[in-house]
């Protein structure tokens, strides 16, 4: 096996976890409609750079279809869903998902797409372009929803929430990139138990980043935490 995708399966579960408790900081002053505009603002730029060195430039009309419904569910609703979570919630409880229905919300969308990504893997899709197109579709959604909401972003005035909120996209995008070489190197099984560390990283971060996100995990997030990687590794195993 590639001790690069291994830490590739580490790194981004490290960064999902940063990138939750970065979402958290944000959402003290800024609503969650603003943080998915900010989030797929920035991530478009950086998917699209990493199309030419790991993606692929074909993609057949399905695996493009399957792809742009699985995303705009994973980076519009269930990223919405998840972002509400994570302001109401905290941070460590939301990505644990617990029993709010906000949360557990996200959790089914989610699940959702990720049968349509394996549908467009299976007719040749690659999951690289197929994300910079899904970031790019769901980029004009999340504008239309800003206005719709009547929400303001002011982003040409960047407060400490934006920032943090930018750094959150940067995250979450490479933990994407790194999440998909992962799934090139390892078995399914290696990369997801790996990746499916993050609800220990994000309980750890928002820990660290206490005074930012106005959260203080106790030992019930870690339990929690904890199940939750346990549950994946059973789905998994011998896979």
């Amino acid at each position: 096996m590639s001790e690069a995708g291994y830490l590739a399966a580490f790194g981004a579960g490290l960064l999902f976890g940063l990138s939750d408790s970065l979402v958290r900081a944000a959402s003290r002053r800024l609503s969650p409609y603003v943080n998915l505009l900010i989030s797929l603002l920035v991530g478009t730029p950086i998917l699209w750079l990493a199309v030419p060195a790991i993606g692929s430039t074909y993609m057949g009309l399905s695996a493009l279809t399957a792809y742009i419904i699985a995303e705009l569910l994973n980076f519009v609703a269930g990223r919405l869903l998840f972002y509400i979570a994570v302001a109401n919630l905290g941070a460590a409880t939301a990505t644990v998902a617990t029993s709010p229905v906000t949360a557990l919300s996200a959790s089914l969308v989610f699940a959702t797409a990720t049968i349509m990504v394996r549908y467009a893997a299976y007719h040749g899709g690659d999951p690289v372009t197929g994300t910079a197109v899904s970031y790019t579709v769901a980029l004009s959604f999340a504008a239309l929803l800003v206005i719709a909401k009547k929400q303001q972003s002011n982003l040409l005035h960047l407060s400490r929430e934006h920032k943090y909120m930018i750094a959150a996209a940067i995250s979450v995008a490479l933990a994407q990139l790194s999440r998909y070489y992962s799934l090139t190197e390892l078995s399914v099984a290696n990369a997801v138990v790996l990746i499916g560390l993050f609800p220990l990283h994000t309980v750890a971060f928002t820990a660290i980043m206490k005074h930012s996100t106005e959260e203080k995990p106790g030992k019930r997030h870690v339990i929690a935490a904890i199940i939750a990687i346990v549950a994946i590794m059973l789905v998994t195993r011998g896979k």
